[in-house]
């Protein structure tokens, strides 16, 4: 019993004193949005999304390069009610070097995998902000590429198994840039068959060639794109294979708060569930004019006024965003015999 003892006392000891040469991490935020939607079209309905999210984690960066913390964010919809989907955990490791920046776990999808919402829903950040599964980016000075796994069911005899698998990869030469994304979902069955219910496989691809005009300009950012998208759905034993194609076109112009993005989508309407729902039609213009009211590192917030011409319909809506944070670095310090406290 003894030398149990003496071997758990020397463990700790030789962990506290490691914990020495540590730094105590953390990050604390908020995010708000105020989102109108006056849609009379036939692909989605109108509605308007009005709620808030505070996240907060902690952890301890091991080295220069890597990290670990847990934490939770909670969302709370203004008159709804609060419930256990009102949280999600956030437990995660991180490593990152000057080629590449690694996660696995549960963590911010904020700023770290931004997709196109052909591909992808527009308010994924309102209600599945993290990403729970594996981000790799890899870098250099004339492009990136990442991809992730985002696990969003996990298997139980009445659920499916459910993940995603994306991909984002940038190349820029000049006033030249090539993009594009990738997405595969996967949805399997639950663990007991279901009679009528099928394994389904959907994705979609966007690429795109564009010039950014910046530096040619007195915008502070002007950008033109042009690109194909395309996607595809099967339901196993239902039916097989089917592909949507289609053009768009992308402009972006920003001076000093003010900006405005055209997107201009002509072709087959996109598979259902793969990206926003209004890209199921053939013709889809956008227009968005906006007001970053602050654009710090601390503080974003903006306001948005869109118009939707949707084949023949001519829909608005209105957007307020708040995204603030904050974080830190401290050295783990243990207080000394003599400093009185």
């Amino acid at each position: 019993m003894l030398k149990k003892v003496t071997i758990l006392a020397s463990v700790l000891l030789i962990f506290i004193h490691s914990l020495k040469a540590q730094e105590f991490i953390w990050k604390t935020g908020f995010s708000g949005f105020f989102d109108n939607r006056e849609y009379f079209n036939p692909y989605i309905e109108p509605q308007t999304m009005f709620g808030a999210r505070i996240f907060g984690f902690a952890g301890l960066a091991i080295n220069e390069q890597q990290e670990f913390g847990a934490g939770i964010n909670f969302l709370y919809e203004f008159g709804g009610e609060v419930s256990h989907n009102s949280f999600s955990p956030l437990l995660y490791y991180h490593f990152e070097n000057k080629l590449v920046n690694f996660y696995l776990g549960a963590f911010p999808r904020k700023y770290l995998a931004e997709f196109p919402i052909v591909l992808q829903t527009d308010t994924i950040d309102y209600y599945r902000p993290n990403i729970e599964g594996i981000f790799v980016d890899f870098r250099k000075s004339w492009g990136s590429h990442s991809f992730w796994i985002d696990w969003t069911s996990r298997q139980t005899n009445t659920e499916r198994e459910s993940f995603k698998i994306l991909g984002t990869g940038k190349l820029h030469h000049g006033w030249i840039f090539y993009q594009h994304d990738l997405i595969m979902e996967h949805l399997a069955g639950p663990a007991i068959d279901i009679p009528g219910d099928h394994i389904r496989d959907r994705g979609g691809a966007y690429f795109r060639l564009g010039v950014n005009l910046s530096s040619l300009t007195f915008f502070d950012s002007l950008s033109i794109s042009a690109g194909y998208a395309m996607s595809y759905d099967r339901i196993r034993n239902v039916y097989d294979l089917k592909f949507y194609h289609g053009s768009q076109l992308e402009l972006i112009a920003e001076y000093r708060h003010l900006g405005i993005k055209n997107t201009l989508y002509i072709g087959e309407g996109q598979a259902e569930g793969i990206g926003e729902a209004v890209y199921m039609a053939s013709f889809y213009n956008r227009t968005d004019l906006y007001w970053r009211i602050f654009r710090e590192r601390t503080v974003d917030a903006r306001i948005e006024f869109s118009f939707h011409v949707i084949e023949n319909v001519l829909d608005f809506s209105q957007k307020l965003t708040v995204y603030a944070s904050l974080d830190g670095e401290n050295p783990i310090r243990h207080r000394s015999k003599n400093s009185g406290r």
